[in-house]
């Protein structure tokens, strides 16, 4: 999984979730974003179904899953 991983640099990547929570909720910058940081990913998400996952990535956005265990993965790694 981490040939997924876009950014090399927690530092760049946890600055990347916080792009990607401050536009969570706007489809018009999130499917972009999406498909430029994990384009392998998106290739295997029908044109369909691209709205149920963006969906899905706001619902566990919304849960706290994204920031919380990304945050503290990132800060045991870190520290």
């Amino acid at each position: 999984m981490d040939d997924q991983s876009p950014l090399d640099a927690l530092g760049e990547w946890a600055t990347e979730l916080d792009r990607l929570c401050s536009f969570v909720h706007d489809n018009a910058v999130l499917e972009p974003w999406l498909r430029g940081t994990f384009p392998r990913i998106m290739a295997l998400v029908s044109k369909r179904r691209v709205a149920q996952f963006m969906a899905g990535i706001r619902r566990a956005h919304d849960k706290g899953l994204i920031e919380s265990s990304y945050s503290r993965r990132l800060a045991q790694r870190a520290g």
